[in-house]
């Protein structure tokens, strides 16, 4: 369900935006402009899932990946000036913290690579620069890690956070 405040004590009403019962695990939301846009985990089919908001209606929901037996856990969305969307998700079958962006969803990913090979925990969040460059914090290990995409790849491969039980948990 998606619901918005209109006013100091007054919400719109919940509007369903996957009617899937298994829908809605690991949600992640992003707001461009007045159109929210959503990815979230199934955990019937097991896969990522997207799902956009066009003139005040949900459009049909989007599988963006599926390759594997528990893909698309802990997603996290944020949507660049051009209205692509970059997306980090946990993908239990390799143990990885993965980044995948798509400008037209009928087409490939523009970028798909591993984050971190080998992730034991999936929390993670992710926000762009002003150059629409994606940093991830999430945790691996009891440790946070805060990286980068550049040119050559992720960068950060140092925990910025150690030793504190349950550190970067949600």
């Amino acid at each position: 369900k998606y619901a918005y405040r209109l006013g100091d004590d007054d919400w719109s009403a919940p509007a369903t935006v996957d009617a899937s019962a298994s829908a809605g695990e690991w949600a992640s939301l992003a707001v461009v402009g007045a159109t929210p846009k959503v990815v979230h985990y199934n955990t019937s089919s097991k896969s990522l899932i997207f799902v956009d908001n066009y003139r005040n209606s949900w459009l049909p929901p989007h599988t963006l990946s599926n390759q594997g037996h528990e893909v698309g856990k802990c997603s996290s969305l944020a949507v660049d000036k051009q209205g692509y969307l970059h997306i980090s998700y946990f993908d239990s079958t390799s143990s990885s913290l993965l980044y995948i962006q798509y400008g037209n969803l009928e087409d490939a990913p523009l970028i798909m690579n591993t984050i971190d090979l080998g992730a034991t925990n999936c929390f993670s969040v992710i926000a762009l620069n002003a150059a629409n460059n994606p940093s991830v914090g999430y945790v691996r290990g009891g440790n946070l890690y805060l990286r980068s995409l550049s040119v050559s790849g992720w960068t950060g491969e140092m925990p910025v956070d150690t030793g504190i039980s349950g550190s970067g948990d949600y």
